[in-house]
């Protein structure tokens, strides 16, 4: 409306701005009033002689301010002497600096006034000289502007005044704020405006004599509001008989739009946008009266779509006008009324529309506008009738543009002249209309073509302004003939105000305005016609009353139940009138003790039911569906949620008692069971556009709906039942809204869909509908079900705080909840999901049963999906934040198992991933194939798969992919989605001509309204028949053996193979392959048959048969404790080899704590006695006996005392390598290494467990497609001392053929036991034996149970128990067997990490509280672990001192402590082992490994290196990990890369006992100058590792020892 006051502003200013200023400087005449001397000035005329007078600003009321200020008019006061009349009065308050824009764009100037509050005065122009007592026609003008805008300056009416010999009056009047602010009551009545012009035509009659003017001979006259005003006066009570004849110009009192009906919410909004209190109306005045006239500019300036207009006060309008009009209770004055023939031409739409408005429109920039000019157009059927009485259904824009200005022009300007004359001339009272019809062509020329006589072009011809020599004339001059037009226009004017009839000499004569509408069209060549505006008059003024009236009261519909009065609509495109009820009971309100209970029939009602408001929705977070819509191009509100929400909407196009029988679609929404509404959708125009009765139906969602309990408490299923329940409801109402209750279509999306597909299957819905559609989602999606209801029964409960003990005490507190508990748990506790239940009622076996065996309803089916149903939509609720630039492979696994539970296993997951990524690692890729796989699991797979079932009953079946996403859509997602979840739905319901409470944003194309119609073309004739072909449309195949379907999109074609590419895949091969797999892979072995499991990786397609908990000898328990292994037994019938075997005897806790700082995932299996078993992966399926693979056997490390096989996982470097993995386990810690030293307890059980797993390995690998002659054994740290013992033993001779010994070996100085009697001594006291003997020490020991074990193990470090020289697995110490060269000479590889004492070992060792730094004392103290003798406390003291020199600085103690133990430990071991294995002329590899986990150095200090057992992660290849064994933080790329290199090295080792091959850095062989590989990100080979230290510890301190002990001896 603010844009509406600022086009009148123009309006009123136009013809003063493109005029010339020419005012004449004389001395002016001097003339008496009642309240004093004037003196103005004196004019002439182009053209006459006639001078005259003109008196400016004088005041005819008390300047409105102060105590004033929002009341009536005061009479003015009197003045004393000559008051000067010659200067223009202050414009009443408006925004001057608009006014001044206004003029600046239309390229003129014009001297503007000042605006003030004290604007009451008028401006005279008179032919009569002073004194002489003529008694001359008085003509008023009432300037237009909108009531906001524009002044007495901007007219002149001494031209006027000198042609017609009139006088010319011009009036100002209070406007905006100040003029037409109302509270409705006695505080501030409003229309300040008019009543000033009361007392200015009051002041007419009591001072126009003195200037020769007849006040018993007044006309008002004025243009668009102005003329307004001229006919409110009319019917003004308060104007009678100040006035005697009334012209109104383009702006009558019979439109509506001026009206303010309610003013005290625009009061309420003024005083809270002024910081008044509006408690009440009183206040709202007081505050505004204390505002200063800056204050009221600025509200007014910055609040522009506040809107004042005239109210019906009880005084100025005693009642509405049309109430004032109809009963004849107005001035019977002569009236002359008319309009251009362009109101709406060019001024008005310049300032309403958008800038390019010229170029054309569409309708969504002009419905707006509409509205605010008729309220009544905001009911969208209205709307409809009054767009194809002007526009039709052309979508042309230029055609919409002229349409749009015509319609408005009517309805603002047209419409109302013709109202107001015929009430006129039904009272008797002599009535003249005009059509002007000529613009001046000095305007003309800055407007468009299509322009014609612009909304007050005549002001320029009433007014004279061709002849004018006063302060205001024409810029240009006008032609001769519209010279003519000026005179002939003040003719008719000028008779009009002498006589009341504007005929005279030589004019063409006017017409009496009559029965037949006579009126005179006004140009160039004046002209009486008749029926003015009569193409659109009778429609405006009595049809479409008519229809408001109708839609007003809405159509009454009588049902069983009771009467309902709903509403009408119209589609675009259509004539029919739909009507629609909403809110219709089916169902009692299922609340208190209804809830979780079968619906129950409705009740009947009394008198007719309001069905013109949504229903509220179904129980569900609001807040959901809100931002939801918000992502779309659809605006709508939504009700609230209540429990009580059993009802339907429907749409029908028969009207109330027609009887006919329409076919009947019954719609049930979507939403996931969870969510949705019938209120979110609307069905007018599919009602329209296809003559068929449509239903909507809510039913009870999520917890309400859903909760099962799985038993005779709570069966489930309720919202289905409601469904039920509404199709039962429409067999015994619809034929009351003329639908056929034989003739009904189920039909719905995704859930709805889902449901649409469940009822065919449902033996309680039989016989209530006869087809059904289901799109995007079908009984077939196993996502739907909830297969253990009882579980998520007990979830809920226990969130709740329910007592779960019994499935009736867990309903009974559901029962309890309150509506806002129940939405806090459907807010809080998403991953709660309550789906549909075999429930064995509505669902009496499961589905699969179901249409396996064809019992359900054998109706007509049509079902599809879109393109890419999981394009965006779902993703956005189920994929992680950054979907959409990109997913890995991990992303996507959870998401698997709602598809199918069995999909939880990663291999199976694998298998799957590999059919729609194939080995991609690109994540835009990825992310692509994440869509298509939520597309096919939800929707595609299951709708061909149905369809199938359909088809093989006979059953005919029709299925669709859409094809085409609307571009309004598509602007809102990104590039990469095609035709989205749901997309289908804006063409079945035909959006594109929805007129309803569903608003689209933007426009749909031409093509895209045709999909509209070929759509709901396709729906309605299922609907009718069971066959969606029809005249004028693509045929649409029936689905058959080749899967025959329709594309639709804005092209229909017709193809086959229905979402073939991964079809056949996913529902024949896939189910194959997960019963295989969880069968799991069945082999034979000399002790009997294993099961085991299947088992992928990342990265690459073998499937890896794995087989854990194999037992290689007997349980050592009972009196195989302390006893070397005994083989183990065969068994029986087939052995699960799934899970993982139990740990050996070991602090279980500090296992776990590690592997947590670890990263590592994975279960931690309990401890036993029982733990001689080994875990097996190999590539090989069984029965592939021909398969002879390198065999690589693992020995954990863990200090001889922690470890297990289900630490490990060997499926990553068996899938990579080509190789079998085999994990072994071995007794640990005092039952694995005691030793008395003699035959009660030789020791070494544990090493003679790892002879007998490789015994085992030698006679069974084969089994497994392993190698026996190709045995490579490796391990690490202890793992790594294990594999140096194994080459020194001759136990182990034979039974492998390579060795890898990672940052452990046999020539650490600690490692054997010196004197382990007196260690079997000292542990038999501290855990209460007799330590009196070796027999009593092992008698002790074999007592004890498996706790009492534990715990004394507990109470020694790692490594307390090691190697025992035992003349068996030990025959002679180390130095002797090396020195003899009296071991293995296998190939070797050999290394260290380059930090391994940086902070694992330290941690265990020290505590936390080393990192701070260290004393000299603690080094001593650390390297007793490799000197324990008290003896040697010098070599101790000698160590330290190469290490540390004189330092005593804590930190670089710290170092250097890591340093030397890094070395004593492990560094030096090692080079002594490669030097001395490499002495024997076999092959030795040395390496050091110079990257640490990235994640893992997060965790650690920063001067941390390559810890201890960092090499596990790249050697196992855990960065490909997907079995039992995970990292839960992620490696790098590069990281990835140097997993594949470490694998690569340790594999082909494996294969061929070099670790070189091609595509790898070479690695040298270990020779004369110490060559090693350095390990890293990147490879580089190297000499001399560690030689400095290397040299000490092995030369330099050996002979510091060999003379100290010389010297030691002597002493």
């Amino acid at each position: 409306m603010a844009m509406r006051e600022s086009a009148v502003l123009s309006l009123c200013i136009l013809i003063a701005v493109t005029l010339q200023n020419s005012v004449k400087a004389e001395d002016g005449p001097i003339l008496q009033t009642n309240s004093g001397a004037l003196k103005g000035l004196q004019m002439k005329a182009r053209g006459k002689d006639t001078v005259i007078h003109s008196y400016l600003g004088i005041p005819f009321a008390k300047p409105p301010v102060g105590p004033l200020r929002l009341a009536p008019p005061q009479p003015a006061e009197k003045w004393e002497g000559v008051r000067d009349a010659t200067k223009q009065p202050l414009m009443c308050l408006q925004d001057r600096q608009l006014v001044e824009d206004l003029v600046a764009n239309l390229s003129a100037k014009v001297d503007m006034v000042d605006s003030s509050e004290d604007c009451l005065y008028l401006n005279v122009y008179t032919p009569s000289k002073p004194g002489r007592n003529d008694k001359l026609p008085v003509m008023v003008w009432i300037h237009g502007g909108g009531f906001t805008t524009c002044s007495a300056s901007l007219f002149d009416g001494h031209v006027l005044a000198a042609y017609q010999d009139v006088v010319v009056v011009v009036i100002q009047y209070r406007l905006g704020l100040l003029g037409f602010f109302s509270t409705g009551d006695e505080n501030a009545p409003g229309n300040y405006g008019l009543l000033d012009q009361v007392a200015a035509l009051q002041w007419v009659q009591e001072n126009i004599h003195s200037f020769g003017g007849d006040p018993g001979s007044v006309t008002i006259f004025g243009e668009s509001a102005g003329g307004i005003s001229v006919s409110l006066h009319v019917l003004s009570p308060l104007s009678a008989n100040l006035f005697h004849r009334a012209i109104a110009e383009s702006g009558t009192a019979a439109m509506e739009a001026i009206m303010n009906v309610n003013p005290l919410p625009i009061a309420q909004a003024i005083g809270n946008a002024s910081g008044c209190d509006i408690s009440s109306t009183k206040k709202i005045v007081d505050c505004l009266m204390q505002k200063s006239e800056v204050e009221i500019l600025k509200i007014t300036m910055e609040n522009p779509l506040f809107r004042f207009g005239v109210t019906i006060d009880g005084q100025f309008l005693p009642r509405p006008a049309a109430e004032l009009f109809q009963s004849q209770q107005f001035n019977k004055v002569p009236l002359m009324t008319g309009v251009t023939d362009d109101e709406i031409g060019f001024v008005l739409p310049n300032y309403l529309l958008p800038p390019d408005w010229i170029n054309g429109l569409d309708l969504e920039s002009i419905l707006p506008l509409l509205t605010v000019f008729n309220p009544a157009l905001q009911d969208q059927s209205v709307l409809e009738l009054l767009l194809n009485e002007y526009l039709g259904t052309s979508p042309d824009r230029i055609r919409i543009r002229d349409g749009f200005r015509e319609m408005l022009g009517d309805f603002m300007f047209n419409i109302p002249a013709r109202q107001t004359a015929s009430y006129h001339r039904d009272a008797g009272a002599p009535v003249y209309v005009y059509e002007f019809r000529h613009p001046p062509s000095v305007l003309q020329r800055k407007r468009p073509s299509f322009s014609g006589s612009d909304h007050g072009d005549e002001i320029v011809f009433v007014f004279g302004y061709c002849f004018s020599e006063g302060p205001i004339g024409m810029a240009e001059n006008l032609s001769d003939e519209e010279d003519e037009l000026c005179r002939t226009t003040m003719a008719y004017w000028g008779n009009f105000a002498h006589t009341g009839n504007p005929n005279g000499p030589g004019l063409t004569s006017w017409p009496e305005f009559g029965d037949e509408a006579e009126y005179l069209s006004i140009g160039l060549d004046p002209k009486a016609s008749t029926d003015l505006k009569g193409k659109h008059f009778t429609f405006v003024t009595q049809t479409f009353p008519r229809i408001l009236s109708e839609r007003k009261e809405g159509p009454v519909v009588n049902t069983k139940l009771g009467s309902l009065r709903g509403s009408y609509m119209m589609a675009k495109g259509k004539d029919s009138v739909i009507s629609s009820y909403f809110a219709i009971p089916f169902a009692k309100s299922p609340v208190g003790p209804l809830r979780l209970t079968p619906p129950q029939p409705a009740d009947a009602w009394q008198g007719v039911r309001d069905a013109t408001k949504q229903p509220p929705m179904c129980l569900q977070p609001k807040e959901v569906m809100v931002d939801l819509l918000a992502t779309m191009p659809l605006k709508t509100e939504f009700p609230e949620v209540s429990e009580d929400c059993l009802y339907l909407n429907i749409y029908t196009p028969s009207k109330p008692g027609d009887n006919k029988k329409l076919p009947v679609m019954v719609w049930i929404h979507g939403g996931g069971l969870a969510f949705g509404s019938a209120s979110i959708f609307d069905a007018h125009a599919l009602a329209a556009y296809q003559d068929i009765v449509v239903v909507m139906v809510q039913y009870r969602l999520g917890l309400l709906g859903f909760f099962s309990t799985g038993d005779e408490h709570a069966p489930g299923n309720y919202g289905l039942l409601d469904q039920v329940a509404a199709l039962q409801w429409v067999q015994e109402n619809i034929h009351s809204f003329g639908g056929d209750p034989g003739s009904v279509t189920v039909f719905g999306e995704s859930a709805g869909g889902v449901s649409a597909s469940l009822l065919v299957l449902s033996p309680l819905s039989a016989n209530l509908f006869h087809r059904a559609i289901a799109e995007s989602g079908t009984a077939a999606m196993n996502a739907i079900m909830s297969p253990d209801p009882l579980s998520t029964a007990r979830s809920l409960g226990n969130v709740s705080g329910c007592d779960i003990s019994s499935t009736k005490k867990i309903v009974d507190c559901v029962m309890q909840m309150t509506e806002e508990d129940i939405l806090k748990i459907a807010r809080e506790q998403v991953l709660l999901r309550f789906g549909v239940t075999v429930d064995g009622q509505f669902l009496p076996k499961s589905v699969d049963e179901l249409l396996q065996s064809q019992e359900f309803s054998k109706v007509p089916l049509m079902t599809g999906v879109t393109d890419d149903d999981g394009g965006f939509t779902l993703p956005e609720f189920i994929a992680p934040p950054g979907w959409r630039d990109g997913m890995t492979k991990d992303q996507i696994m959870p998401f698997l198992p709602t598809y199918n539970y069995d999909l939880q296993d990663p291999g199976l997951a694998e298998i799957v991933l590999k059919e729609y990524l194939g080995a991609t690692t690109d994540k835009i890729k990825i992310r692509d194939g994440f869509r298509e796989i939520v597309g096919d699991f939800f929707f595609n797979l299951p709708a061909r798969k149905l369809a199938n079932y359909h088809r093989d009953t006979g059953a005919p079946v029709y299925m669709y992919e859409f094809q085409h996403p609307a571009y309004i859509f598509q602007n809102k997602r990104p590039s990469f989605v095609g035709c989205d979840h749901g997309d289908e739905l804006l063409f079945v319901f035909g959006y594109c001509f929805g007129n309803g409470h569903i608003k689209v944003e933007g426009e749909l194309s031409k093509e895209e309204q045709e999909l509209c119609k070929t759509t709901m073309a396709y729906w309605g004739n299922f609907a009718r028949t069971g066959n969606p072909n029809g005249p004028g449309l693509v045929e649409w195949p029936k689905y058959g053996a080749e899967a025959e379907y329709l594309g639709i999109g804005l092209e229909q074609k017709s193809s086959k193979n229905f979402k073939g590419n991964h079809f056949h895949f996913m529902i024949e091969k896939l189910p194959q392959i997960i019963k295989e797999w969880k069968e799991g892979p069945v082999v034979e072995t000399k002790l009997g048959s294993l099961r085991g499991a299947f088992l992928t990786v990342k990265g690459k397609d073998t499937i890896v048969n794995s087989y854990l908990g194999v037992p290689f000898a007997k349980p050592p328990v009972g009196p195989l404790r302390l006893a070397r292994p005994q083989a183990a037994e065969k068994w029986q019938g087939v052995r699960d080899a799934t899970k993982q075997p139990r740990m050996c005897l070991q602090e279980r806790q500090m296992t776990v704590t590690e592997l947590e700082f670890l990263s590592m995932d994975v279960e931690v299996p309990e401890v036993s006695e029982d733990c001689l078993y080994l875990n097996i992966y190999t590539p090989v399926k069984p029965g592939q006996g021909d398969k002879k693979l390198p065999v690589m056997v693992w020995i954990h490390g863990g200090g001889l005392s922690l470890g297990s096989a289900s630490m490990y996982d060997g499926s990553v470097l068996a899938a990579y390598q080509d190789v079998v993995v085999v994990l072994i386990q071995y007794r640990l810690g005092l039952l694995g290494f005691l030793s008395t030293g003699d035959e009660h307890a030789p020791g070494n059980y544990g090493f003679l467990d790892q002879v007998a797993a490789l015994q085992w390995v030698q006679e069974n690998i084969h089994s497994f497609g392993g190698d026996p002659g190709s045995v490579t054994i490796f391990g690490e740290s202890a793992g790594g001392i294990s594999v140096s013992t194994l080459i020194l033993s001759p136990l182990a001779s034979g039974l492998f053929h390579r060795a890898i010994a990672e940052s452990g070996t046999a020539f650490w100085d600690g490692l054997v036991m010196a004197d382990p009697f007196q260690r079997a001594q000292t542990a038999a006291k501290q855990c209460n034996c007799d330590s009196s003997s070796s027999a009593k020490i092992v008698d002790c020991i074999m007592h004890w149970s498996e706790e009492e074990a534990l715990e004394c193990a507990k109470k020694f470090q790692m490594m307390h128990f090691s190697v025992a020289v035992d003349s068996y697995f030990l025959p002679k110490p180390i130095e002797e067997i090396v020195e003899k060269q009296e071991f293995s000479k296998v190939p070797l590889i050999n290394g260290i990490n380059n930090d391994e004492f940086g902070f694992l070992l330290a941690e265990y060792f020290l505590g936390p509280e080393w990192m701070n730094g260290l004393k000299r004392e603690q080094i001593a103290e650390a390297l007793t672990l490799t000197y324990p003798d008290p003896k040697d406390r010098w070599i101790i003291d000698l160590v330290a001192k190469e290490y540390l020199g004189d330092t005593h600085d804590p930190i670089e103690i710290r170092e250097v402590y890591r340093e030397m133990m890094g070395d004593v430990l492990f560094n030096i071991p090692a080079l002594q082992l490669a030097k001395h294995h490499s002495g024997t002329g076999a092959p030795v590899y040395l390496y050091e490994l110079q990257h640490p986990p990235s994640f893992l150095q997060k965790k650690r200090p920063s001067f941390v290196g390559v810890d201890h057992a960092d090499d596990l992660y790249f050697i196992q290849g855990t960065c490909f990990a997907k079995a039992h064994l995970r990292i839960s933080a992620p490696f790098t790329e590069e990281e990835n890369e140097l997993c594949r290199t470490v694998m690569a090295y340790w594999g082909n080792f494996a294969h061929t006992g070099s670790p070189n091959g091609p595509g790898l850095t070479h690695w040298p062989e270990y020779e004369n100058e110490n060559e090693y590989l350095a390990i890293g990100l990147q490879q580089k080979p190297g000499k001399n590792l560690k030689h400095k230290h290397y040299e000490f510890m092995t030369k330099t301190l050996p002979e510091l020892i060999r003379q100290g002990k010389t010297k030691h001896s002597e002493l």
